[in-house]
């Protein structure tokens, strides 16, 4: 089994657009330069947010869920360039991509994920800083359990 981590807040699936179960198939999924695996993708079809940075040589994407949240994924173009994407991605940098996006009729295919709720990321969120009333709760109810997550592709 092959594990590739990623931090990010679970939003309970509902993106927008969302993705259909029956449209999950296996596909190859790149870990490295000469390495895949075959794991299930969702998949889907919309306007999307999207930005190609050249000097990063990585793609942006943004993800929207209700209440003006959203989540951006940022996909390096190399299949052995996560690393050195991030030794060199700013909060700043992805702060002019996001302004540089533009919706693109994009299909979209991401991995299936894992849920993994071992850990308390209560000191993190609590660094995050909502600003929205609607994302305070979080902080100071039984939500904080359930928001933030590590996922994991198997």
């Amino acid at each position: 089994m092959d594990l590739v981590g990623v931090s990010g807040m679970y939003l309970r699936g509902f993106s927008q657009p969302v993705f259909w179960r029956y449209a999950t198939v296996f596909r190859e999924f790149w870990t490295g330069p000469n390495k895949s695996i075959r794991i299930p993708m969702l998949h889907t079809q919309a306007d999307f947010l999207t930005y190609r940075h050249p000097e990063l040589r990585a793609g942006f994407l943004v993800l929207h869920y209700p209440e003006g949240m959203f989540l951006v994924v940022v996909v390096p173009e190399e299949a052995d360039g996560l690393p050195r994407l991030e030794a060199v991605l700013t909060p700043q940098l992805v702060n002019r991509s996001l302004n540089l996006t533009k919706a693109r009729r994009t299909l979209l295919a991401i991995p299936k994920m894992i849920l993994d709720q071992t850990r308390d990321y209560t000191e993190i969120l609590e660094h995050v800083n909502p600003s929205k009333t609607s994302q305070t709760r979080y902080l100071h109810g039984e939500y904080v359990s359930n928001t933030l997550y590590t996922f994991c592709i198997h």
